[in-house]
């Protein structure tokens, strides 16, 4: 028994314990019969085959990356272009994990339409936080800043709110307002 296979016989061990001793003993008494042994010879063959043709298949799909490492990719694609505007991004995306930045939901929303996005399409803020940087990450370099200041001016209701994120985003002292 040394040639076989370790795991499988490790598998088999495990389906062992799942069942009564006397079901292995009424098993064992019914595999007494040749005609019965053939069936059961029969059926691992065809277990190898489905086993065999079920690792070829091509259908198992590649895992996508969650969307951490998806951002990650991005900002390091970005850092090879312009390393200033991934700090930056990467300073928008520490700030919005930590809620320090648009702490709702709502907010994410609401800032991402009057940016002239689509909106958010997620439902929970984790979601959200992943869409929007890829929005953010997405817009040319020299948008970012511009889309901020314009969505300030543009939503009055709301321009303190977008100032002094636009001033978090940046990294100005507290109580400056950008030009």
């Amino acid at each position: 028994m040394t040639d076989l296979n370790q795991k499988l016989l490790r598998d088999l061990a495990n389906l062992a314990s799942r069942y009564r001793p006397s079901d292995w003993e009424r098993l064992a008494g019914w595999l007494e019969n040749e005609e019965r042994r053939k069936q059961v010879h029969t059926l691992l063959l065809e277990l190898a085959s489905v086993s065999q043709t079920r690792r070829k298949s091509p259908q198992r799909r590649a895992k996508r990356p969650g969307p951490t490492p998806r951002i990650r990719e991005a900002l390091t694609r970005v850092r090879l272009e312009d390393t200033a505007r991934a700090d930056l991004l990467e300073g928008i995306w520490l700030k919005l994990r930590e809620r320090e930045l648009l702490p709702t939901i709502a907010a994410m929303r609401a800032f991402a339409q009057a940016m002239g996005s689509k909106g958010i399409r997620s439902t929970r803020r984790d979601q959200a936080v992943t869409e929007l940087m890829e929005l953010l990450i997405a817009l040319p370099a020299d948008s970012l800043e511009k889309r901020m200041r314009k969505t300030v001016v543009e939503d009055r209701k709301l321009g303190e709110e977008y100032e002094e994120w636009v001033r978090l985003i940046l990294g100005r002292a507290p109580g400056t307002r950008s030009a």
